[in-house]
């Protein structure tokens, strides 16, 4: 594999000079553009003038820091891949540089001692995550996406089906692997290095360094009851009151959890509710969801299953997404799937659309646990349960980018100003779901935590190497 991995470097340095340093070295995965867009994410595939000379995946995070310190050494712009969903250029991968693509780094290492706790390594999907913590019949809050990677999802929050009971993604991960600037490996957890796990926990991927492992806290894998509830759009209203009484039912009971997805049909112009029922316990049919389940409905499916599942999405190659937060009302969630709609059907025609609007609750429960686990970036507050929400609109032709970035703009200056409207607006966007060329996600988590995370950053990366105007320019910056 070594050799593999420095095969790799060499073919890289042929391919651009300024990077001729890593001829030294022998890889593996060194691959030309072409070979290799299809793994690159959305804005490679788009924007073709935009990919990288080539694509390197390690396999250890010895092969990290020789390839991070030349192409430090050697100035070369570079990216660090893990999932490749990050939708804008330098995110996941450098313009006429190098991407670093962690594939490769897939270990599964359980804990000797305590078979609740397994490192992984930072090339994982969510897919991969669960097919690995299946086989140890374990379970943790990863997202709803299979081609998703760990490593991103992670280092933005993480929000899934066992949010309720168990948090945020972040609140699990109890160590971080990771290479720092100046070459050197290290973790960081509460007891080592406690500044930059505290900053890990919501900061971003691009900030700090290059992550290579994370060690989780897992859950015994048993039985959740999952039901799927569709509805017509002439009952909206009653769902959006259930789905409010169902925050509110959280707050007690944690079992309780839901995600919903509102969305255009194009070919007819119709709107149909979804709502992705979660009872994370062996309660068929739980009592907690008769509200919800006595509005009519077009089809329903429940039984018990597993937690550990994830389907793909085909977004496309031309997407965003938009999220926006807000403490849970019927009228506001109302307000701004009339206001969807309405934008909605201004592109209904537009080539290749596809287009949702979806809410998922943060609980009081996944509130406080963060509280309890050394804190996170975020600055959230435990008082009160909030509502995430996230537009995602897909679409074919570049002809109709304009319409598009319309289209997503109109929702979100309106919905956010019906939010402060109603007095229920929550600054906080969520990394993993926001728009970043129209959106401050950093600075939506407070001033103190902001100032909290620039001095970690300039503590671990001095020479700014992973900031705005370093060599690592991608995905959401401090500096």
């Amino acid at each position: 594999m070594k050799a593999n991995f420095i095969a790799q470097l060499a073919l890289a340095a042929v391919a651009s000079p300024v990077c001729r340093a890593l001829l030294h070295l022998r890889p593996r995965a060194l691959l030309p553009p072409k070979r290799h867009h299809a793994v690159l994410g959305p804005e490679a595939a788009t924007r073709r003038p935009n990919l990288p000379r080539r694509a390197l995946q390690p396999s250890s995070p010895e092969d990290v820091a020789k390839a991070l310190s030349i192409v430090i050494t050697n100035a070369c712009s570079f990216a660090i891949k893990g999932g490749g969903h990050s939708r804008e250029v330098n995110d996941s991968n450098a313009p006429g540089g190098v991407t670093i693509d962690t594939v490769r780094m897939r270990k599964v290492v359980p804990d000797m001692d305590d078979k609740t706790i397994v490192t992984l390594g930072a090339g994982h999907n969510l897919g991969s995550t669960l097919t690995a913590l299946s086989s140890l019949n374990l379970s943790f809050p990863v997202g709803r996406v299979s081609s998703i990677g760990l490593g991103g999802f992670l280092l933005g929050g993480g929000q899934g089906d066992l949010g309720g009971k168990l948090g945020f993604a972040m609140d699990n991960v109890l160590e971080y692997e990771i290479v720092l600037a100046n070459g050197t490996i290290t973790t960081a957890c509460p007891t080592t290095n406690a500044d930059l796990y505290w900053a890990l926990r919501g900061g971003g991927g691009n900030n700090f360094g290059i992550v290579t492992a994370f060690t989780l806290r897992a859950v015994p894998e048993t039985p959740i009851w999952a039901a799927t509830t569709r509805f017509p759009d002439n009952q909206t209203a009653a769902v959006t009151e259930e789905l409010d009484n169902l925050v509110t039912a959280s707050g007690a009971d944690p079992n309780v959890n839901f995600y919903t997805d509102y969305r255009i049909a194009p070919a007819t112009g119709e709107f149909v509710y979804t709502v992705q029922q979660r009872y994370l316990n062996a309660t068929v049919a739980p009592a907690a969801y008769d509200g919800l389940n006595a509005v009519p409905y077009l089809s329903r499916t429940g039984n018990l299953t597993s937690p550990n599942f994830a389907s793909d999405v085909a977004y496309g190659v031309r997407h965003i997404f938009v999220s926006l937060s807000w403490h849970s009302s019927p009228a506001m969630l109302q307000r701004a799937a009339s206001i969807f709609k309405t934008e909605a059907l201004k592109v209904q025609n537009v080539s290749g659309l596809t287009a949702g609007m979806d809410s998922q609750p943060i609980t009081l429960s996944a509130l406080r646990i963060a509280q309890e686990r050394s804190g996170n970036a975020f600055g959230l507050s435990s008082d009160k349960a909030i509502l995430e929400n996230l537009i995602t609109i897909a679409w074919a032709n570049a002809a109709d980018d304009a319409a598009m970035y319309a289209f997503a703009d109109a929702w979100l200056a309106q919905t956010e100003a019906a939010s402060r409207e109603l007095g229920v607006f929550v600054p906080y966007r969520y990394m993993n779901h926001a728009f970043r060329s129209r959106q401050d996600v950093l600075g939506s988590y407070g001033e103190e935590n902001l100032a909290r995370l620039r001095s970690v950053q300039r503590a671990v990366d001095p020479k700014g190497v992973f900031t705005s105007k370093g060599l690592c320019t991608g995905y959401w910056k401090l500096l």
